[in-house]
């Protein structure tokens, strides 16, 4: 089944209530794409629109635990398992997600060995702790994700195909940005708000040419890419406003920008004069009159610069 990340596209709205129902079972969801196409962000989604929001929601990045590591953290130990074992033991991923949700990403990178105990757990709902005799039993909900192709490592022996059935119950394929562009506008509008409080500053908007700029742009690095440059723009933008200028993004072929990077000398005194209208326009409450005077320029002339860069006051 496809669908589109983060919530705000077509996609996810026309199939809100199928979403919602999946979310609120407790059945086995695996989330597939490219890397940076938000499987995380969708799996936290699940989790708080399901009937364990309450409990807690554990993320594990299979791909990130050293081999030798694996096993304990995700089962724990018990004490004396082995030298250097805590006292009492310590719990591992799946009680700490106890009544609530287990997150196995890159679940392709567990080691084929593990496969076949993480089968034991989704289907008996049960296990053992390293070097532990007592028998544990859990109750949480299971959302795998990978990058890769499950039945071609099937078919090369290195990931178990009852484990992929068993996960597999539910699968969405979350596709990537360049399949989506209409969606940057929303995703922007999502993502730009959390960025201007994770920075601590005044909320920011895009302007019309900033989304044009990017929707040319292919976005190999997908959802990801899209947060880091929104992150950078707000950064890089000394006004209330998001100008192409403030993406670092590749100039995309036929545009007007130069080889070297500069834009020509018409463009750069556009932009410059944009700038300066914006920022008094800003500071004069967007109250045309005074913007005009503290300009020097007659009326009918800003008005007629607002509508050419697009300055109009948001209602």
């Amino acid at each position: 089944m496809k669908y589109q990340a983060l919530g705000v596209s077509s996609n996810i709205l026309e199939n809100k209530i199928l979403l919602k129902k999946v979310s609120t079972s407790n059945i086995a969801i695996m989330l597939t794409g490219e890397s940076g196409t938000g499987k995380t962000f969708l799996a936290r989604e699940i989790h708080r629109s399901s009937r364990k929001n309450e409990g807690p929601f554990v993320h594990v990045n299979c791909a990130a635990i050293p081999p030798a590591l694996i096993e304990s953290e995700l089962f724990g130990y018990a004490e004396g398992a082995f030298t250097g074992a805590k006292k009492g033991g310590k719990k591992g991923y799946f009680e700490m997600a106890q009544n609530g949700t287990i997150f196995l990403d890159e679940i392709a990178e567990l080691p084929m060995d593990l496969q076949g105990r993480l089968l034991e757990v989704i289907q008996e709902k049960t296990f053992y702790r390293v070097g532990g005799n007592e028998k544990i039993h859990i109750n949480c909900r299971f959302i795998t994700a990978t990058n890769r192709d499950l039945k071609q490592m099937i078919h090369d022996r290195s990931f178990r195909e009852d484990l992929y059935y068993r996960i597999n119950v539910f699968p969405i394929d979350l596709l990537p940005l360049r399949e989506r562009i209409e969606d940057i506008q929303l995703l922007s509008s999502v993502l730009l708000p959390k960025i201007c409080k994770r920075l601590e500053i005044e909320p920011l908007i895009l302007s019309s040419q900033a989304i044009e700029k990017m929707k040319q742009y292919n976005w190999p690095g997908n959802i990801r890419e899209l947060e880091n440059i929104l992150e950078k723009a707000s950064v890089l933008c000394d006004n209330k406003i998001i100008f192409p200028e403030h993406l670092d993004l590749p100039t995309p072929p036929g545009s007007s920008e130069i080889a070297d990077g500069f834009y020509s000398l018409k463009e750069e005194l556009e932009m410059t004069e944009k700038k300066i209208i914006l920022r008094a326009l800003i500071e004069n409450n967007f109250e045309k009159g005074r913007t005009a005077k503290s300009l020097k320029i007659g009326r009918t002339n800003l008005f007629e610069k607002i509508r050419k860069y697009e300055l109009e006051e948001e209602k």
